[in-house]
């Protein structure tokens, strides 16, 4: 996974991914913590901008759509944590800032 975010552009394997805002933030938060578990707090702090409540589905929706786009050029790259929130394998991915 190539992501660029001065052109707000994400690939896999050079194929493009077609992202909404959320989930170019939500790939971008994970790129640039690779390897490390990500609470649903953080994410949605970070990503939302808001105070997570815990009943919200967002962040679920949001990683099910994400996951889903990245695994159609490829294997799963973000693992769910049970009880601790979601991690990008350390490898998956690089960062561009162009």
């Amino acid at each position: 996974i190539t992501i660029d975010l001065a052109s707000q552009k994400a690939s896999r394997d050079g194929q493009p991914l077609d992202l909404t805002a959320k989930e170019f933030a939500l790939l971008a938060l994970f790129v640039r913590q690779p390897g490390r578990v990500l609470s649903r707090t953080r994410i949605y702090e970070a990503v939302w901008g808001d105070q997570y409540d815990g009943l919200s589905n967002t962040i679920e929706v949001h990683v099910k759509e994400l996951r889903r786009k990245l695994e159609a050029a490829g294997h799963r790259v973000i693992q769910t944590r049970r009880g601790r929130g979601y991690v990008l394998e350390a490898d998956a991915a690089r960062l561009v800032d162009s």
